[in-house]
């Protein structure tokens, strides 16, 4: 194995933090599209027992409280708030509603629907957003139609319609590695991040492939590895952040029908005279298994290690535009980045890899 180059590729990936489906702010708000008007107020008192709206007279904005939502009898209430100081302003669709009392919590999700009279930029889609730690996040699952963003909320807080590149919803992993576009936009990372998952543009090859010399039958076996990540980094505002990430190996191998009968033909062992004879060997007799024998190929899969990869560290970073650099223990990395409400993706190519693969490590907020 290539000890010393994962060693430091994996180095390197615990060093880079970074965001998920962002594009840049090239389109600006107009305020005078907006539904309602600044310093428009609303309250409603809902019951516990048989839920309630929250009603502008405007029409701006529409909450439907469930039965059951709420713990006890509540007035809750609404304010229409300019754009101007917003984060990411010019991608906003709407005033702010700032909703009260302050952290009030549902025990199911409330229906919240924002009026929107004005038009979509080419190349976004208008969701329902969230603030949260000086950012907005993204509330999956909203959507526009019918001239209002409807989504589902769980708690209290600053709302608003914003603009977002379409397709960057995170919904499934496969749509995260597969159709998530990348810009690097930069954004505020202070706060506690955990792994989401790494994406990889192709195959991680192990090594040299060890069977390469035994025939050259065997030069086309596949031998490569998957890696799982998990764990957290903390990025803090005064420019240090600590980071504990594990990382899990298996291994895959396919070899092929021509490599499987010179192995069942080898006198030096007896794998079995058969290439399924020799699949069923490498299944229950070495570490390579289970494998399965179909369309004259044997696959195997090795089971994910007990003994995960470990990175304990913690050092300084900085932020400058769209870049972001990381020192720790003498070592400094960088990588362009970009925050998407509550998610981080950061998109570079591993530093002399001769297969030049892309990588993407996700994380989202905690």
């Amino acid at each position: 194995m290539q000890a010393k180059r994962w060693g430091a590729w994996i180095l390197l990936l615990g060093m880079l933090v970074v965001c998920a489906g962002c594009g840049s702010d090239d389109e600006d708000a107009n305020g005078a599209d907006f539904t309602g008007e600044i310093g428009e107020s609303a309250s409603a008192m809902i019951t516990a027992a048989d839920g309630g709206t929250l009603q502008t007279e405007s029409g701006s904005v529409l909450l439907t409280v469930p039965a059951g939502a709420l713990a006890e009898d509540i007035e809750l209430s609404v304010e229409t708030l300019a754009v101007d100081e917003m984060p990411d302003a010019a991608n906003l669709g709407s005033y702010v509603f700032e909703f009260g009392p302050d952290g009030t919590e549902f025990s199911e999700a409330v229906t919240l629907e924002l009026a929107f009279a004005g038009s979509v930029p080419e190349g976004k889609q208008a969701m329902l957003a969230v603030l949260a730690d000086g950012a907005w996040e993204t509330i999956t699952g909203s959507a526009l139609a019918d001239g209002k963003v409807t989504g589902a909320v769980n708690h209290f807080s600053r709302f608003v319609i914003r603009f977002t590149d379409e397709g960057s919803e995170i919904t499934t992993e496969d749509q995260i590695c597969q159709d998530m576009p990348f810009t690097a936009c930069g954004g505020d990372i202070v706060g506690e991040w955990e792994v989401e998952t790494l994406c990889l543009s192709g195959t991680l090859v192990g090594g040299d492939n060890p069977w390469a010399d035994l025939d050259e039958s065997c030069q086309d076996t596949v031998f490569g590895m998957e890696l799982t990540w998990g764990g957290t980094i903390t990025l803090n505002g005064d420019g240090t952040f600590s980071q504990y990430l594990t990382s899990v190996v298996n291994y895959f191998f396919e070899f092929d029908q021509d490599c499987l009968t010179y192995l069942a033909e080898s006198a030096e062992q007896d794998f079995g005279d058969t290439p399924e004879a020799v699949c069923q060997y490498a299944s229950e007799e070495s570490d390579m298994g289970p494998c399965i024998y179909a369309d004259q190929v044997c696959s195997c899969e090795t089971a994910p290690s007990d003994d995960p990869y470990i990175i304990d560290m913690s050092g300084t970073y900085s932020t400058d535009g769209n870049n972001l650099e990381v020192t720790s223990e003498g070592n400094t990395s960088s990588v362009e980045y970009c925050r998407d409400g509550d998610y981080l993706l950061a998109e570079w190519a591993m530093s002399g890899d001769e297969d030049g693969l892309t990588d993407y490590l996700i994380l989202k907020k905690k």
